[in-house]
């Protein structure tokens, strides 16, 4: 599989948590607007709404979520930084790579276990709000919590991408970091194409 290949698996891959992350944060928009709301209606107008307050709860649950992979894609997750800026690129890509095979995927099944079994033993009884006046269809909220492993999936797939190309000292290798730094890789940059094909015939 040729650079050219690689870029552009990583590009899409990439490309849905970047636009997540777009999204998710019309959702910090919609909290501020109806936790304005909730606080209006209930001190000033003395009316109890429960649905609400309900929403918003799971509207901040699902901008972490939809935000989880967008923040792993800047690498902007805290991380405990002690010998990692002393090492070479290469050194980085190998702890990169060893943290996301053995620590990233162990929490990833569980976290999919896990959140498969929470969103179905909802859905099966279909589950309301245990408040009067909740959110009657509590488990369509409870669903979204499978959006997490799917992005943190996504996003660690395109990382081992980019990471073994760095790491098998690919031609564009440098290109695949300009990409992921300046966060716009809309096409396969004509470098990488023609990179690309020139590792095609040199393979072929």
């Amino acid at each position: 599989m040729n650079s050219a290949t690689l870029f552009r698996i990583w590009h899409s891959l990439e490309e849905v948590n970047r636009r997540l992350g777009a999204a998710s944060a019309w959702l910090v928009l919609v909290l501020a607007v109806g936790t304005l709301i909730t606080v209006i209606v209930r001190y000033l107008l003395k009316l109890d709404v429960i649905w609400l307050q309900d929403l918003m709860r799971y509207v901040h649950a699902l901008l972490f979520i939809a935000a989880a992979g967008y923040t792993m894609l800047h690498n902007a997750h805290v991380r405990v930084d002690i010998f990692y800026q002393k090492l070479s690129p290469r050194g980085q890509a190998w702890v990169d790579v060893l943290g996301t095979l053995f620590l990233l995927a162990p929490v990833y099944v569980l976290l999919s276990n896990d959140s498969f079994f929470f969103a179905w033993d909802s859905l099966i009884i279909l589950e309301a709000s245990e408040t009067t006046g909740g959110i009657p269809a509590l488990y369509i909220f409870k669903s979204f919590l499978l959006l997490l492993p799917a992005v943190l999936l996504l996003q660690g797939t395109a990382n081992v991408i980019r990471l073994i190309c760095v790491l098998r000292g690919c031609s564009i290798a440098a290109q695949f970091e300009a990409a992921a730094i300046s966060g716009q890789s809309d096409h396969v940059p004509g470098s990488v194409a023609k990179a690309g094909e020139q590792e095609g015939r040199s393979n072929g």
